[in-house]
């Protein structure tokens, strides 16, 4: 299956249409991210802007640490180095503002160009990346739930639609399902070593359990009266929410999420709705001035040298 993939996706008409397709995704991306701040509004993103320092500083490392993470692995797997930092910084953008696993697939065409080696192999490191970082979410998101259900927290959710909460049980299905699938068949569907397994799934759960620590100090910065236990429920949400595949412009869902449960947060919804969309609007800024600074680097090296 996997080689009959690759011959297809290596054949020059495939290789000319996926090319043709990279470049109209980042035509996409630009307009989609210029369409989404013209209807935010400049004057509201700049009047709800929280003012604390920390705030920033949480965002930048959140930002990072998941295009580091991804540099780090795949320097064992592909012998790259940090000059291919630019590359998994697009690939989390096309994840976030076009849909789920399209960075996937940019990934895939920038190494074949860039990277030795066999289409098969290429994608099979990609695919077991991926299931990996998803047994690290998983198991992170599922250690929330029990804290939530065990921490008396369960009172915040009176009042939340009960389609928010169809949601959320539908999510925490799809992440179960996913973690058994791994555990019963791992052997079969992953290509990597055990080493190099435990390596991978090590660096995705550390990147997950920094990038919830530093969301409740983004938070608790911008409304440092709330309570950091509050914050539980929003980081559950949260997790639940990023385990549904193919969703669509996920920063604008995250602002979603936010305002729906402002009611929960012992704040005024009117600051706790201002802070996502600040968080949100703070985030297209990031990605399209990080898709034309990477657009600007990769045309000046085209080529990524292994490490």
């Amino acid at each position: 299956m996997a080689n009959a993939l690759a011959r297809f996706l290596g054949s020059a008409r495939i290789r000319s249409v996926l090319n043709a397709a990279q470049k109209l995704l980042g035509l996409a991306a630009i307009v989609f991210l210029g369409i989404k701040l013209y209807h935010i509004g400049w004057p509201e993103i700049l009047a709800s802007l929280p003012r604390e320092p920390a705030f920033y500083i949480a965002f930048a490392v959140i930002y990072l640490l998941a295009p580091l993470a991804e540099v780090l692995i795949y320097s064992s797997l592909w012998g790259i180095g940090l000059s291919a930092l630019p590359t998994f910084l697009r690939k989390r953008i096309y994840n976030e503002i076009v849909i789920d696993y399209s960075g996937e697939a940019y990934l895939f065409l920038w190494a074949q160009r860039n990277i030795p080696g066999t289409d098969v192999r290429t994608l099979s490191a990609i695919k077991d990346v991926n299931l990996l970082s998803g047994i690290a979410s998983n198991a992170v998101t599922l250690a929330l739930l029990v804290v939530f259900a065990l921490g008396g927290y369960a009172s915040l959710l009176k009042g939340i639609d009960p389609d928010v909460l169809r949601g959320v049980s539908i999510a925490a299905g799809v992440a179960v399902t996913i973690m058994l699938a791994v555990v019963l068949f791992g052997h079969r569907i992953l290509g990597v070593s055990r080493a190099q397994c435990y390596r991978i799934g090590g660096i995705h759960f550390v990147r997950m359990v920094l990038v919830l620590l530093l969301q409740t100090v983004m938070w608790g910065s911008a409304l440092p009266d709330v309570p950091w236990s509050q914050w539980v429920l929003l980081l559950t949400a949260q997790m639940l929410l990023t385990r549904l595949p193919f969703i669509p412009n996920r920063d604008i869902v995250m602002m979603w999420l936010g305002v729906t449960l402002a009611p929960s947060i012992a704040a005024p919804q009117a600051h706790v709705a201002s802070m996502f969309v600040a968080a949100g609007a703070l985030s297209l800024v990031t990605h399209a001035c990080i898709f034309a600074l990477t657009s600007f680097l990769q045309h000046r090296q085209p080529k990524v040298q292994p490490a």
